[in-house]
């Protein structure tokens, strides 16, 4: 009897477990969520979807999260399936961020990010400046001066035409008062290739995201001239305080589908919210040395509309074509 009643007991424990898990699930305002992903595994949005994803679940929003991938172009290729294969979906979430800014005013696609509706802004992450530790420049008055004297002599490496660091790089050049038409800029695929060309002095400096360089950096293979914040951020000098004027971030943030209801934009914008409050993305903010950069509503909508200004200036001053 003792083993029934045992036996019995352990059923009713599972069941009750069960119970609870299916009304948490009832009670998560999206049973099942999708998260796009308009780049290849592996990279940046993908990292940064897939973090979201495990704190919407992580925070009860969701109970489900699928993921989708779609890289090209900067973007622009999954924006367009995005925006033709999800319209009017209140259960789906589209990463992107200024590297998909620089990508639409290069391209020109057909579509473009007005035709979706922005959710948030997430996070910001600093691209910084470095050379090799054993160059002769040992700061950034004396790398400035060298690249106004010899644009075309001064080799910098950094991602994709036309991204981010491309366009960090140009601004550098232009508040040093040199042409940006004429940087030395060498793309490479990714920030592991960037981290190498620098270390191994194939090129004068290069360009890239903290969180890219910062191995390098920290273990002294790197010298870190300045980083694209009003202030020193990680122990390094920002531009600006050095006289640069050069202010920039490589932000992620998340786009609905357009065409949606404003409730259901607010649904998908405090789930995303809760999201973030929650330990689990707080954990990854700090190991992945992003800068928490919440942004909604207006605000969103002015930084965005800046941004896209930037780009276009930026690509017309480079002088840049759709490949």
């Amino acid at each position: 009897m003792q083993r029934r009643q045992l036996m019995g007991a352990s059923v009713a424990l599972a069941g009750a477990w069960a119970f609870q898990a299916c009304a948490a699930d009832l009670k998560a305002p999206f049973p099942r969520l999708r998260i796009f992903i308009p780049a290849n595994a592996g990279g940046g949005w993908d990292q940064t979807g897939r973090t979201l994803g495990q704190a919407l679940l992580a925070s009860g929003q969701v109970a489900e999260v699928d993921y989708e991938n779609k890289g090209g172009k900067g973007g622009v290729i999954g924006l367009a399936e995005f925006a033709q294969k999800h319209a009017k979906d209140p259960a789906a979430l589209m990463v992107g961020g200024f590297v998909m800014v620089g990508s639409v005013a290069l391209n020109r696609p057909a579509v473009d990010l007005s035709q979706l509706t922005p959710i948030a802004r997430l996070t910001n992450e600093l691209p910084v400046l470095v050379v090799p530790a054993d160059s002769r420049y040992r700061n950034l008055a004396a790398f400035t001066a060298d690249l106004t004297a010899r644009p075309t002599q001064v080799t910098i490496a950094g991602g994709g035409a036309g991204g981010v660091d491309h366009m960090c790089a140009a601004m550098i050049a232009r508040a040093a008062g040199a042409d940006p038409a004429l940087l030395a800029y060498q793309p490479f695929a990714s920030g592991s290739e960037v981290l190498a060309a620098v270390t191994a002095g194939k090129v004068s400096a290069a360009v890239s995201g903290y969180g890219e360089l910062h191995e390098g950096i920290a273990s002294g293979r790197l010298r870190a001239l300045g980083i694209t914040s009003k202030r020193a951020a990680y122990g390094v000098p920002s531009m600006m305080e050095q006289g640069l004027k050069v202010e920039l971030g490589n932000w992620r943030g998340v786009f609905a589908a357009g065409g949606l209801s404003a409730d259901q934009a607010a649904t998908l914008r405090n789930a995303v919210q809760r999201a973030t409050q929650d330990a689990s993305w707080k954990d990854a903010v700090q190991r992945n040395s992003w800068q928490a950069s919440w942004q909604t509503g207006a605000e969103f909508q002015q930084s965005l509309e800046f941004d896209q200004q930037m780009a276009r200036v930026l690509v017309h001053l480079l002088h840049l074509k759709p490949a």
